[in-house]
């Protein structure tokens, strides 16, 4: 029964004090009952649930350790963006822009009446679809396309 009494003091203490969360009563209910272990499972659950937001792709735990946190698939990315000859994390629009404008460029059939163009001009609007399907695919899973 004393250990209900404590708890009920402890309880009143921190209800009745200027600032609960800096009374002794507070700190010393939550040092007992404190988790990590729990607290770790919160930050997952957290992170699981904030996964593909657009606003919201790092935890709160990355953020706020982490002020220059870049997503792993993003950085992958890089090089198609240098392939579409946009700034790495360019806004989707302004890749589809330039996306258009090399294809059109590259185009296999601008080049049909010389074989050397023609292959070159094959091999790297396949690069440039092929960066830009990547990118498409990642904005979408972050639900950033239009």
């Amino acid at each position: 029964m004393d250990q209900i009494f404590d708890r009920l003091t402890n309880l009143f203490r921190t209800l009745f004090t200027e600032d609960p969360f800096d009374s002794d009563a507070y700190k010393e209910t939550r040092n007992r009952y404190y988790d990590p272990d729990l607290q770790d499972a919160w930050d997952e659950l957290d992170d699981f649930l904030n996964e593909g937001k657009s606003d919201s792709s790092t935890s709160y735990k990355q953020k706020k350790t982490d002020t220059h946190y870049i997503d792993p698939a993003l950085e992958a990315l890089k090089k198609d963006y240098a392939n579409l000859e946009v700034e790495f994390q360019a806004p989707f629009s302004e890749v589809k822009k330039s996306y258009k404008k090399l294809l059109t460029k590259y185009h296999p059939d601008r080049f049909a009446n010389n074989p050397k163009k023609l292959k070159i001009a094959t091999e790297i609007s396949k690069k440039i679809n092929q960066s830009f399907q990547l990118i498409r695919d990642y904005e979408k899973k972050r639900g950033n396309t239009k």
